[in-house]
């Protein structure tokens, strides 16, 4: 790295949000790890054998909209994943999304069975994925 990088070389974006100054230029800093920096020990090759960024979020009755900016930033992010080969194969990621209240239960009048269905938010989340995957 030189004294003076480019902005595009540093950061993910070119914006920030001036309200959470601090918060918006960490997260948006761009990381690169250089194997030649760092010395080549047994321990330290074996911490950078694999990396996996695991991303969790709960939902309850959301909107479309608020589904589709949350699942199109978790598609976007492989985007930004490192750019050389040899990199890209020690980071994975993984998304978890936990859905509060996602079942509607219903009995059978006849029978007294009770059957569990998925409800109209968990149905628009499919539709959702389905979308942003296409």
């Amino acid at each position: 790295m030189t004294r003076l990088e480019r902005t595009t070389e540093l950061f993910v974006r070119r914006l920030y949000e001036a309200a959470f100054i601090d918060q918006s230029m960490l997260l948006n800093t761009r990381f690169h790890i250089w194997l030649s920096d760092i010395k080549t020990t047994e321990a330290s090759v074996k911490s950078l054998d694999h990396v996996t960024v695991y991303l969790c979020s709960t939902m309850w009755h959301e909107t479309y909209d608020e589904m589709m900016t949350f699942i199109s930033s978790l598609f976007r992010l492989d985007r930004y994943r490192p750019k050389h080969r040899s990199q890209k194969d020690r980071l994975s990621l993984e998304g978890h999304i936990y859905f509060d209240d996602a079942f509607i239960e219903e009995t059978n009048e006849q029978s007294g069975k009770k059957t569990l269905y998925a409800n109209t938010h968990v149905a628009l989340l499919v539709r959702v994925i389905e979308e942003v995957f296409r």
